[in-house]
C-alpha cells in the first residue's frame, strides 16, 4: 500500500514541476494604448496624452520587473517540485526493494 502512496506523490510533484516550468516560460504582455485610426500621426499631443504615455512607459517597466520576478519564482518552485518528485520516486523504488 505504501508504494502506491509514493507513486501518487511522485506523479503530483512531477505534474506541478512541469506546470510551474511552463508558467516560467510565459511572460506578461506589454501594455499599450491604441490610437484611433482617424487621428493624424503628426498631430501634437496634449498634456493628457503626454502624461498617459509616461505612465505607459513606467507601467511597462513595472511589468518587465514583475515578469522577471515571476519567472524566477516559477523556476525555483519547479526545481523544488522536481526534487520532491525524485525523492518520492526513490522512496517508491526502495519501497519495493524491502
Amino acid at each position: 500500500m505504501l508504494p502506491i502512496v509514493w507513486f501518487f506523490f511522485m506523479a503530483v510533484f512531477f505534474y506541478l514541476g512541469i506546470a510551474h516550468f511552463r508558467n516560467a516560460r510565459t511572460e506578461l504582455r506589454s501594455f499599450r494604448i491604441r490610437k484611433p485610426a482617424d487621428q493624424e500621426k503628426d498631430s501634437t499631443a496634449g498634456d493628457a496624452a503626454i502624461v498617459i504615455e509616461e505612465f505607459i512607459i513606467d507601467f511597462n517597466r513595472y511589468l518587465d520587473i514583475l515578469s522577471q520576478n515571476l519567472r524566477t519564482q516559477n523556476l525555483i518552485t519547479s526545481v523544488a517540485y522536481f526534487l520532491a518528485g525524485f525523492a518520492a520516486l526513490a522512496s517508491w523504488v526502495f519501497g519495493y526493494i524491502q
